[in-house]
């Protein structure tokens, strides 16, 4: 039996989560695999691992032994079964963060307890469950040499970040973007190893965050811009393309914001993306961010998918 790999479907925990609470399958499991983390490395883990738990609450009985669960501040990757088929997530969230994507573990969790839905911790690895039990090798390091994976990674651990600063706004309201940068470089690192790099020299300038892709042969950039109207979008935007060269695919816009009704200022970005862009993705889950394609510069038959995340500290 061949097992399907869903590691790229956006928000695929929430999802599954809404499969199970349809009622309209029968014979689930699920399973949790736990990848241990240095907390020194990560901000705040201990106590997001604290909270985490602490939301986690009932939903701790759909587990079949959870004595040893979220023990550990840990990465999380799940396989799972409907009527009779088997998917896998590689890294599909964590259990020390509670932004966008450990949320949809808390949710998935919540409603495997209430349907009733099986779910199993184990203290092996996805890759050694897949050879195990399928006879079946995982493509994870083919698969972490996708710059669209490490990209996703990298919005990932930027979503996390934000979530967490946005919670104290006022610490981070007075910044400037050069202090921003650097803190959000941090977890970056952490996360990608020490190839993040700030101010570094791509296309026809220097982008604020540039991060060389695992394999050596792309770079992933962010720009980030303070907020002062949609000009200062365009500019952004113009000055992000500037940067990009023939061989990159993706990139991200990073916005701080900090003035009063960002609803209002979601609403007026989402009309000048379509109005310019054509077709925008939205989160279902976090109205502050957009994904949106053009043409790289240097070639408009090559197509660059750009993120672009409103982060409120204001």
């Amino acid at each position: 039996m061949k097992v399907q790999d869903l590691t790229q479907v956006s928000d695929i925990a929430y999802k599954l989560a809404e499969v199970i609470g349809s009622g309209n399958y029968k014979n689930i499991l699920v399973y949790e695999f736990h990848q241990q983390i240095d907390p020194s490395k990560y901000y705040n883990s201990e106590s997001g691992l604290e909270e985490f738990r602490r939301r986690c609450g009932e939903s701790y009985s759909a587990f079949i032994d959870y004595g040893i669960v979220d023990e550990v501040p840990a990465i999380i990757s799940i396989s799972f079964k409907i009527a009779d088929e088997w998917f896998i997530v590689y890294e599909c969230g964590s259990n020390f963060y509670l932004g966008f994507g450990p949320c949809g573990i808390l949710e998935l969790r919540k409603s495997c307890a209430k349907n009733k839905v099986p779910i199993f911790y184990l203290s092996n690895t996805l890759e050694e469950w897949l050879k195990e039990n399928f006879d079946q090798r995982g493509e994870k390091t083919k698969r972490r040499n996708s710059h669209k994976i490490e990209f996703d990674k990298i919005i990932n651990v930027i979503q996390h970040f934000c979530i967490d600063i946005q919670r104290r706004p006022e610490h981070f309201n007075q910044m400037k973007e050069e202090s921003l940068r650097d803190l959000i470089l941090k977890p970056l690192n952490a996360a990608f190893k020490g190839r993040g790099n700030a101010e570094a020299k791509n296309g026809k300038g220097k982008t604020d965050i540039l991060i060389r892709t695992k394999d050596g042969l792309n770079e992933l950039i962010f720009e980030l811009k303070i907020w002062n109207g949609i000009k200062s979008l365009e500019v952004a935007i113009d000055q992000l393309l500037s940067y990009l060269r023939w061989q990159n695919n993706y990139a991200g816009l990073l916005i701080f914001y900090k003035q009063n009704n960002l609803s209002a200022t979601i609403r007026k970005v989402y009309d000048h993306l379509v109005a310019n862009y054509g077709q925008i993705i939205r989160n279902q889950y976090l109205e502050n961010e957009f994904k949106f394609k053009i043409p790289n510069p240097n070639d408009r038959e090559r197509i660059i998918e750009v993120y672009l995340l409103l982060v409120n500290i204001g």
